[in-house]
């Protein structure tokens, strides 16, 4: 089985415009999409460093996990898991691309604690932030829990004082040994 990663979370929420706020600010994701549908509205958000168009989606509407989406290696694979779910007794679905924005077809089954599970071969690729030629270590422009924190200065002086400490019983130990190699 080739399933070579989580691909999204697609997750309803009771405030969508709160829940923009947090997963833009606090948790420092793009938003990729948007838009309406009979149940409510949608929002499609990537990581900074994810090549694919999205990695959650929040839907207006309700609380909980609607479904969870999964990339597999080959199309191929996706027969593969379509012939186990059905072995497993599950019903399986086809999905068509574009049923979901910007993901591949693939299959679609509910497991029997109720979760729906997709798996499909692709999704639009957006790129990262920062590139592929050369690129930087963090995108420059980054908000929220994954832009880098600053280093205070009172931790790097106490850096240079650990080391500083280190260098000095570093040296005491090479004087004690050289004493005690003499004859």
């Amino acid at each position: 089985m080739g399933i070579m990663r989580m691909g999204y979370a697609h997750v309803r929420v009771t405030d969508l415009d709160e829940a923009k706020g947090h997963y833009a600010n606090t948790m420092g994701l793009y938003e990729t999409h948007s838009d309406e549908t009979a149940t409510g509205r949608r929002v499609f958000y990537k990581g900074w460093d994810e090549w694919d168009h999205h990695s959650v989606v929040l839907e207006e509407g309700g609380v909980g996990v609607n479904k969870f989406g999964f990339k597999v290696e080959r199309e191929a694979d996706i027969d593969d898991i379509e012939a186990k779910a059905k072995t497993f007794g599950l019903t399986v679905e086809r999905m068509s691309a574009g049923e979901n924005p910007e993901v591949s077809d693939g299959i679609r089954f509910t497991t029997p604690s109720d979760h729906v599970f997709e798996v499909y071969h692709s999704q639009t690729v957006l790129g990262t932030e920062v590139g592929t030629h050369n690129p930087e270590a963090f995108p420059r422009h980054l908000v929220g829990c994954g832009r880098p924190r600053p280093r205070s200065r009172a931790h790097h002086g106490r850096r240079r004082r650990n080391n500083a400490a280190h260098a000095h019983r570093r040296l005491r130990l090479l004087r004690h040994r050289a004493r005690s190699d003499l004859p």
